[in-house]
């Protein structure tokens, strides 16, 4: 794990030199990709934990773009390009990413913005929009909600909350992400395949996936994987957060 964090810390960029650029937000490396003109309204793409910001298709971002928008994602913290982090040694909070995320609009030159946010992503435009009105325009949260707690419970085995408000995820996609959290090494063909089985459990059976766009994403998420650890790390913030809540 020591190996990985430092060469996480140390690889070069150059690899994907003219792929996004890498600025400095919020004190550390933020990885982010722009489409489209500067002076159209811009939207803020914040994708969900363990996740990296090329998991918003680039044909995705483009037709934004073709609509008369600046489309901006990003690699979160522990994700992608951005920095990776001992979080034992310097644990940070939704509140740290969500500042990650006012960091890019001011590395894009952006004052305000639309977001839209995935799953964790949509937390953090919720926290964005309290926070910091005065850099959002408007929220669209996609998959999220404010109260984990029916999915930390999940994680750890427990039954849900009597009159819960939210249903836990379904056990089919918690044996899923509890084997994937354990980092078990694994050959590439093997990441990409649990990868895109964990992605068809998320997404359910009504209207498949577009297995060769999704195959194709999933690739080039798992080239710029430089720090597995950091996936283990958005969950870990997650329950801290939950448990220092409930105190």
């Amino acid at each position: 794990m020591v190996k990985e964090f430092f060469t996480c810390l140390l690889s070069s960029l150059t690899l994907f030199a003219g792929q996004g650029q890498v600025a400095t937000a919020n004190g550390i490396d933020i990885w982010y990709e722009t489409f489209g003109k500067k002076e159209d309204p811009a939207v803020l793409l914040v994708m969900g934990g363990c996740c990296q910001g090329v998991l918003w298709d680039t044909k995705f971002c483009q037709r934004l773009a073709d609509a008369g928008f600046y489309v901006i994602r990003y690699d979160h913290r522990d994700a992608g390009l951005s920095s990776c982090f001992d979080f034992e040694k310097n644990p940070y909070s939704q509140m740290d990413m969500t500042k990650d995320a006012v960091g890019v609009l001011d590395a894009a030159g952006v004052e305000k913005a639309h977001l839209f946010g995935v799953s964790l992503g949509g937390l953090l435009s919720e926290l964005m929009a309290g926070y910091f009105p005065e850099r959002v325009h408007t929220i669209l949260a996609l998959g999220s909600t404010c109260d984990i707690r029916p999915m930390n419970l999940a994680y750890a085995g427990l039954p849900p909350e009597e009159n819960a408000a939210l249903s836990p995820p379904s056990s089919r996609y918690v044996d899923w992400m509890q084997e994937f959290m354990k980092l078990t090494p694994q050959t590439d063909e093997e990441k990409l395949a649990q990868r895109l089985e964990g992605w068809n459990r998320l997404n359910g059976q009504k209207i498949p996936l577009n297995e060769e766009t999704n195959r194709a994403i999933h690739l080039e998420f798992l080239s710029r994987l430089r720090y597995p650890q950091g996936i283990v790390n958005h969950i870990t913030m997650l329950r801290m957060e939950q448990s220092e809540a409930l105190v």
